[in-house]
């Protein structure tokens, strides 16, 4: 351990359906680590009925290429349903990111 250095925060990829829309959280170091995670909540939502979906972003800490891929892979599969996906909250980091990006966040 190296003093002075906090450790990492894992990433952590939830999903819930209990409200209207479907809500996808993304919290600590969103990175490739997170693609097995990604991997399922693309499953989880696919299986259910095509619906809008709102990612939050607020506990990210480190948003990096793979979350850009995750949100892009979201609205690429839910697009020809007509649905949308609406990314909230973005912490500072991940707010840079999808500023650099030209990806649309709604504050």
């Amino acid at each position: 351990m190296i003093l002075g250095v906090d450790p990492p925060v894992v990433g952590q990829v939830r999903c819930s359906f209990g409200e209207d829309p479907a809500r996808v959280e993304l919290s600590g170091e969103i990175d490739m680590a997170c693609d097995d995670q990604f991997d399922l909540a693309h499953r989880v939502l696919a299986a259910r009925r095509p619906a809008d979906v709102v990612v939050d972003l607020a506990g990210v800490v480190f948003f990096g290429a793979a979350g850009l891929r995750f949100l892009a892979e979201l609205i690429q599969a839910l697009s020809p349903t007509g649905h949308t996906v609406q990314v909230v909250n973005p912490s500072r980091s991940a707010a840079r990111l999808l500023d650099i990006t030209g990806f649309a966040v709604h504050r």
